[in-house]
């Protein structure tokens, strides 16, 4: 699926994540709510589907750091963890190959995965390397923060634009990577508007990526029991262990730019 790129601008790289749609051929784009130059707009061929990237998520995507081989195992302890049953650093070797294997073998109908883990551990970082491998690899893929997605879900249903529809992109796509869910404000129409597209989108057959801070335990009691058994049944479960790489990095006093988030 090619993505046809119509304008494209710059955007700082601490602005406001959002989202952003790309694929096909290592074609990318990115366009910003805030931005001097303008959004970007693009058309996904094959889907007819028109859409406008309305905000940004420029920590990765475009700025060529997403990379599998810039994935650093050296941030995560290899001391044996009691409450593990092995070390941190064995757990996260294990969701770094299976991250790179499900990358480079994604088709249509792959399963689904559930990133979770306390902040700093690279949940981020290995989204975007396996955002930017799929899309390499000629299929759409739609990176979005959750409190972006429930944003446009509120905008189509209580601001629609005639004649679009800013969610359908989170539906169509080949892959959706939902990030940081549970940072968003939760209420009855979030819960409604998640439960819409997990749910969709497993009956369509087409694959998700949830990242989440969130202890397993509280996605039933944050979201409902049908989100969760969906989440921790339908999904393969990935546990991301370790200490905060951020602080980390900070401690250690090394370029950023190298940092898994």
């Amino acid at each position: 699926m090619e993505v046809e790129i119509v304008g494209v601008v710059g955007v700082d790289a601490q602005s406001q994540i959002g989202s952003i749609l790309i694929g096909g051929a290592a074609t990318y784009g990115v366009g910003a709510r805030k931005s001097a130059v303008g959004p970007a707009v693009g058309r996904c061929a094959g889907e007819n589907i028109d859409f406008e990237w309305t905000a940004c998520f420029m920590l990765f995507l475009g700025a060529g750091r997403e990379s599998f081989d810039r994935f650093r195992l050296d941030y995560y302890p290899a001391e044996y963890d009691p409450d593990l049953g092995t070390s941190p650093r064995e757990i996260m070797k294990k969701v770094y190959e299976r991250a790179v294997r499900y990358a480079q073998s994604f088709a249509p109908g792959a399963r689904s995965l559930l990133f979770s883990g306390a902040t700093g551990l690279g949940k981020t970082f290995l989204s975007a390397c396996i955002a930017r491998t799929v899309a390499d690899r000629g299929y759409s893929v739609c990176y979005v923060s959750a409190e972006a997605l429930f944003a446009d879900f509120e905008q189509q249903k209580f601001r629609p634009h005639e004649g679009e529809d800013v969610t359908r992109k989170y539906l169509a796509c080949d892959l959706l990577i939902l990030d940081d869910l549970g940072t968003e404000m939760t209420t009855q129409f979030t819960i409604a508007a998640l439960y819409q597209v997990v749910n969709t989108r497993l009956m369509e057959g087409r694959a998700t990526i949830v990242s989440t801070n969130l202890p397993v335990g509280e996605l039933d009691r944050r979201y409902s029991a049908q989100i969760a058994s969906r989440l921790l049944g339908a999904y393969a479960f990935y546990k991301f262990s370790g200490k905060d790489i951020r602080m980390l990095q900070k401690t250690m006093a090394r370029p950023t730019e190298d940092m898994n988030r």
